[in-house]
C-alpha cells in the first residue's frame, strides 16, 4: 500500500531509503569488523543519521494528521505509548533499518503501527469529543 505523504515527509523518506541503500552497500562490499575499524568515524556518522532519521520519519509517518484534542492528549499519549511499548512491529522496526535495511518494510512496519493507533483510539473519537481528526492526507 503506498502511503499518501507530504512533500516534506516524502522528502525525509527519500533521504532515509538512500542512506540505508549506502549503508547495505557498504556492508556488501566491505566486512562489518572493517567498517567498525578502518572506517569507524564514517560509519558510526552514517549509522547514527539513519536513527535519527529513521526515529523522525517512523513517528511523522505514523502519527501523520492524527490529532488528539487537548482534553485527551495525556490518555491519547498512553495509548500511543502502549502501542509502541508491546507492539511486535514497533520492535521490528529497527530491525527492518538496521539488519535488512529494507525501506519497503519499514513502510509496512509504519503503516501497520499506524492502523493500531488509529483503531486504539477510535472508542475516544466515538465516545468523545473528537480526538481523532482528519486522518486522511489533507493539501497534497
Amino acid at each position: 500500500m503506498e502511503m499518501a505523504l507530504s512533500n516534506e515527509l516524502a522528502f525525509l523518506r527519500d533521504e532515509l531509503a538512500a542512506q540505508l541503500k549506502t549503508l547495505k552497500n557498504n556492508c556488501d562490499k566491505v566486512p562489518l569488523e572493517i567498517l567498525k575499524t578502518r572506517y569507524k568515524k564514517g560509519y558510526d556518522a552514517l549509522r547514527s543519521d539513519i536513527k535519527e532519521k529513521a526515529s523522525e520519519y517512523v513517528t511523522r509517518a505514523m502519527l501523520r494528521n492524527i490529532r488528539i484534542h487537548i482534553d485527551f492528549l495525556t490518555e491519547g499519549m498512553a495509548i500511543i505509548d502502549g502501542i509502541m511499548a508491546s507492539s511486535k512491529d514497533a520492535k521490528e522496526l529497527s530491525y527492518a533499518v538496521f539488519a535488512r535495511k529494507d525501506m519497503e518494510e519499514v513502510n509496512q512496519l509504519v503503516e501497520s503501527l499506524r492502523t493500531q493507533i488509529i483503531e486504539a483510539l477510535q472508542p475516544y473519537a466515538d465516545g468523545k469529543t473528537v480526538l481523532l481528526g482528519g486522518t486522511e492526507d489533507e493539501g497534497q
